[in-house]
């Protein structure tokens, strides 16, 4: 299933274009190793299993969304522009503050 996501759908051109468009960082936690920052993480997101896509919306890394095991384009794209709607909300109720990115965090094996 990582391997599927990652082929199909989180590295393919159209969601670079996606990422780059709406400010996106991505960042990949691989868990082919054991690593208790990892395992912190999937308790903190009340997952068990792996693979798992969180996106942290700027401004709102407390409320992550997170996406099922087996990914669509369509799914990562609407919660990617779920998270982007949530920074600019943010951002209109805190103009003083900087901008800063969403992340999307995809944990594998």
């Amino acid at each position: 299933t990582c391997i599927y996501n990652f082929n199909t759908v989180l590295n393919t051109e159209a969601m670079a274009e996606e990422l780059q468009q709406l400010n996106i960082v991505p960042m990949k936690a691989d868990w082919s190793e054991p690593n208790p920052e990892i395992k912190s993480k999937l308790s903190e997101l009340k997952s068990n299993s792996i693979p798992l896509l969180a996106i942290y919306p700027a401004g709102a890394p407390s409320r992550p969304i997170v996406l099922p095991d087996v990914l669509t384009e369509s799914q990562v794209k609407a919660a990617l522009k779920q998270a982007a709607s949530l920074a600019d909300t943010d951002e209109l109720a805190n103009a003083e503050e900087s901008k800063t990115t969403s992340v999307a965090a995809n944990l594998t094996r």
